[in-house]
């Protein structure tokens, strides 16, 4: 796909999740593809495997923590930085490694429906 990316270089990968939702149009797919955007196709219904996710929700809670409110843009985005480097790295390394259970919850499920 693409080379191994560095922390300046980030490989552009493109997640079509397939649903009805998020249809994506000849012409997104073209811009994408002339913007060298790469894509990762996923089965209709799947599970959702992706801790990245769980982050998400997790840096959105810490950030609107107690119903917090910012003034403006730069205000929020200085929150959200501060908020993601706050979180350790022994949490990100739990998600990462709760994978493994997470893809065999699936598999033994036959690809329906997990608790995650």
């Amino acid at each position: 796909m693409c080379s191994r990316p560095t922390f300046f270089h980030i490989c552009k990968v493109f997640h079509n999740t397939n649903s009805r939702y998020s249809k994506t149009t000849p012409a997104s797919k073209s811009w994408l593809q002339s913007k060298q955007v790469h894509f990762l196709d996923w089965p209709v219904c799947s599970p959702d495997l992706k801790p990245i996710e769980d982050l998400w929700g997790m840096l959105a809670r810490r950030v609107y923590g107690n119903s917090t409110q910012y003034a403006n843009v730069q205000a929020l985005k200085d929150a959200m930085a501060r908020e993601w480097n706050a979180i350790p790295r022994s949490t990100i390394k739990k998600l990462v490694a709760s994978m493994l259970n997470q893809i065999f919850d699936v598999i033994s499920r036959q690809g329906q429906t997990t608790k995650h």
